[in-house]
């Protein structure tokens, strides 16, 4: 279960009884009121929600996923060499960002970036060659700074992502 920072938005992910079936994602409003709903065969690890709650990006360990909320329509994905930590989409640049690697205990091991353009059908990925370190992956975050600029946060250093499609 997740809140937006604005306390506007929940979300959660319900996983399949027995480690048989499907995984379910919801999308509420601070009133319960359900706003997006969805189904899949996938491992999903998480979901981030656009800030005005436009857009929900799914994650598994080597997908992401965008769906516009009000219709549930598809808007892009791609595949991931590399298990994915979190992903969030960019709506103005119209890209996914994910982080990628494998988390054991606090140290996240080959860390990788992988950007997608959507509109362009272009996708770049970079290995970060550092070790990093996190008290909680669940608390790892991507925030844009700027045009095709993000940050990610909750790690034990700094951690910039640049773009140029």
């Amino acid at each position: 279960v997740d809140v937006t920072s604005n306390g506007a938005f929940i979300s959660m992910i319900l996983k399949p009884a027995a480690g048989n079936g499907e995984y379910t994602a919801f999308l509420f409003d601070r009133f319960g009121n359900k706003l997006f709903e969805i189904s899949t065969e996938e491992e999903l690890k998480g979901m981030e929600i656009t800030r005005n709650a436009d857009f929900a990006t799914l994650y598994s360990s080597g997908r992401m996923q965008v769906y516009r909320i009000t219709d549930g329509e598809r808007i892009g994905s791609a595949s991931s060499r590399n298990s994915i930590i979190h992903a969030m989409y960019d709506t103005q640049e119209n890209m996914i960002v994910a982080l990628g690697g494998s988390v054991n205990g606090y140290r996240v091991t080959n860390p990788s970036v992988t950007v997608v353009h959507i509109g362009q059908r272009q996708i770049a990925s970079e290995e970060i060659n550092n070790q990093l370190n996190t008290l909680s992956s669940d608390d790892i975050r991507l925030v844009k700074e700027g045009s095709q600029h993000y940050k990610v946060q909750n790690l034990d250093r700094s951690v910039q992502i640049r773009t140029s499609f």
